[in-house]
């Protein structure tokens, strides 16, 4: 039988109360007293293949929300388009053999949301910020990810993802543990703002060859073991991050090269973790830091955050006080996140 989702909290501390249920097209909606509606069940009996979840169900209730465990077993469907739901439940479509979800508005995708969709193979999710743990793990087919405003990435989100071979995601600041682990095919990864990256979050990646960790301050165990074919480690940090002797393989370790700004040589070279690198080689681009994005080019009310993750302003940017020189995260209005260097 499906689901049914009665009652949903809000941050306000305001519980939108059912009213009823009803069913259109197969699909199942709980009506809430606030004017919104839940998906939360589908019809057994009915073959769902190719379906676009309405804006509007009833007239007026606009449908916010996929509930948790709505559409799981539910093995006919094979796409799914959502425009004006803003957040996925826990397990909303488990086990869906669906090969592609469109999802123009969600911000949340809860855990396990999409675990074990063997099948699916493409994802758009331009306005999703927090991504849950399992999220989509065991994905098989999923080939390709494109993260424009996801901040953080929950453990084993896109575990065992094994089609998987480009990752951007250039608004994320946190990676969790096993987030990427077990990616076998994965080639290329873009995280230009990422702060914080887990225990084993990328472990038994052994296609990838290349990574950036520009503004990264905190690595975590085995965050990089069984990337064997892993032949340059780039950072941009004067002050080497925090990391373990297990963050990297001996393998890396030997054969790698770690690539540090000009003048920094030494303090990488010293560090107990980053000096067992073998070959460290000063590059005058990360000096210069080609790629970063001028203050100057950047409009309207924006949030600057050290590597640190402190705020250290927050308005308009022809009012931004003179700030130490350094590499910073710009947040903007529209949510874009850029590394610039002052």
């Amino acid at each position: 039988m499906a689901l049914l989702l009665t009652v949903v909290s809000y941050s306000t501390g305001y519980c939108a109360k059912a009213i009823r249920t009803i069913s259109l097209d197969g699909i199942h909606y709980t009506l809430r007293d606030d004017m919104t509606a839940v998906v939360v069940g589908y019809d057994e009996d009915s073959v769902l293949k190719d379906i676009v979840i309405p804006d509007k169900v009833d007239e007026s209730y606009d449908v916010v929300a996929i509930g948790s465990g709505a559409f799981l077993g539910c093995i006919n469907l094979l796409s799914v388009e959502m425009n004006s739901v803003t957040s996925i439940g826990e397990r909303a479509f488990e086990g869906v053999f669906m090969q592609s979800v469109v999802m123009n508005n969600v911000t949340s995708i809860g855990s396990m949301a999409f675990y074990m969709c063997q099948i699916l193979r493409s994802v758009e999710m331009n306005n999703v910020i927090t991504i849950g743990r399992q999220a989509f793990d065991t994905c098989y087919q999923l080939q390709l990810v494109e993260i424009n405003s996801v901040t953080s990435i929950s453990e084993w989100a896109f575990k065992h993802c094994c089609s998987l071979q480009s990752v951007k995601m250039n608004s994320v600041t946190s990676i969790g543990d096993m987030a990427f682990f077990d990616c076998c095919s994965l080639q290329s990864v873009e995280m230009n703002n990422v702060i914080t990256i887990g225990d084993y979050a990328f472990g038994a990646c052994p296609y990838l060859q290349s990574v950036e960790v520009n503004s990264v301050t905190s690595i975590g165990n085995r965050a990089f073991t069984g990337c064997t074919t892993l032949k340059e480690v780039i950072c941009c940090a004067q002050t080497p991050p925090s990391a373990v002797t297990d963050s990297f393989d001996e393998s890396t370790y030997k054969d790698a090269t770690l690539y540090v700004p000009v003048g920094t040589r030494n303090a990488y070279f010293f560090d107990p973790v980053w000096g067992l690198f073998e070959n460290i080689v000063e590059s005058e681009e990360l000096t210069n830091g080609v790629g970063d994005v001028m203050v100057e080019n950047i409009d309207g009310p924006v949030s600057v955050y050290d590597l640190q993750g402190i705020q250290r302003y927050h308005g308009e940017r022809d009012a931004m006080p003179t700030l130490p020189r350094g590499v910073y995260i710009i947040r903007t209005a529209n949510g874009k996140a850029e590394k610039v260097k002052l």
